[in-house]
């Protein structure tokens, strides 16, 4: 009867043969019993990302193949809005990359001075940083300089906060190459799927 409420209790003392309680105290043990032996192993942690578009087996996070000076040598974003702090996996198909997110950043003390949250409009812009990147090195844009086109359906699934290391992954989608393509991604914050989406990528010309 440990988890029953004060006067629930009182009750029972004043009449612990009552069917009803018998009844109660018997799902409650059956509950207990249940739901203690319930754990949450290493592997089945893993299994979180079985959906993710790139299996984690195949890139290292501590392992950085591209950093921010590499991101920068292809990207043309700085300053505060050069979201991307590496990259660990990159093929003609498939790119990871991460940001770290710090109390540091440019909007934590306005969004939301008491609960600084990541504007989700800036984890679509890490992620469409991460395609450009894709688009430039994979040679689907080969001149001019890559934008944002678009985004569709886009589901925010959790916050990230400070202290957080955002996981993007992308997909490749249709090309025409030096026109536009588009890219399914997923960001995570460890095996949690925060936001999912697809990315339309244009080819700007560059100003004469």
């Amino acid at each position: 009867m440990k988890h029953f409420g004060p006067i629930l209790k009182r009750l029972y003392a004043a009449n612990p043969q009552s069917p009803s309680f018998t009844k109660l105290a018997a799902i409650e043990n059956l509950a207990c019993s249940r739901y203690s032996s319930v754990s949450i192993s290493p592997t089945k942690r893993s299994l979180a990302l079985k959906s993710a578009l790139v299996d984690s087996s195949k890139f290292d996070l501590d392992k950085v193949i591209v950093d921010r000076e590499g991101i920068m040598e292809v990207n043309p974003h700085r300053h505060e809005l050069m979201l991307l702090d590496g990259i660990c996996l990159f093929n003609d198909e498939y790119a990871v990359g991460f940001a770290d997110i710090t109390e540091e950043d440019f909007w934590v003390r306005g969004h939301f001075p008491d609960r600084p949250l990541m504007p989700g409009v800036l984890m679509c812009e890490a992620a469409a940083q991460l395609s450009a990147y894709f688009a430039k090195k994979a040679k689907l844009a080969e001149t001019g300089t890559v934008g944002l086109g678009g985004l569709d359906s886009i589901k925010f699934r959790g916050p990230v906060v400070p202290g957080d290391r955002l996981i993007l992954m992308l997909k490749r989608g249709r090309v025409r190459k030096n026109v536009m393509f588009t890219a399914e991604f997923q960001c995570f914050v460890k095996d949690t799927l925060v936001v999912d989406g697809v990315i339309k990528g244009v080819v700007l010309n560059d100003p004469k």
